[in-house]
């Protein structure tokens, strides 16, 4: 569902919701063929990919797809939110938590971005607002 492009241009990283997966691609840059480096299965269903400027990756996801499937059906029941922080170095990924909530705050987390010092948005699929969180 996700796609980011490293700051060099040299990998490509994919999210899938409902395969679970994050990749990581090699990117030619003469030709643009992609060539798969890595591959992590995850817990959540992920969702869209940002980059920070340390490089590493913020990905809103759905830590219970049924829940977000009922979600969509109707606004009113809440949906648990998550970001996810990942770093690829020689290959492969390092991933962890960063923000988790039952869906009160916000429901369907979709997409997270990292401002500069801890400051992070957080957007979601349907909700018609976003959180702006100091993270740690």
């Amino acid at each position: 569902n996700g796609v980011a492009v490293s700051r060099d241009g040299a990998t490509v990283f994919v999210s899938e919701t409902t395969g679970r997966r994050l990749l990581a691609f090699s990117r030619d840059a003469a030709t643009g063929a992609l060539t798969e480096r890595a591959a992590l299965m995850t817990q959540a269903g992920l969702d869209n990919i940002s980059i920070g400027d340390d490089g590493a990756l913020f990905i809103g996801a759905h830590p219970k797809m049924l829940e977000f499937l009922g979600h969509a059906k109707d606004p009113a029941h809440h949906s648990p939110s998550q970001v996810l922080r990942a770093t690829y170095t020689n290959g492969a990924f390092e991933l962890g938590d960063v923000a988790l909530d039952d869906g009160a705050l916000l429901s369907g987390s979709s997409v997270a971005v990292p401002l500069g010092s801890g400051r992070t948005l957080i957007g979601s699929v349907f909700e018609p607002h976003v959180l702006d969180c100091q993270l740690r």
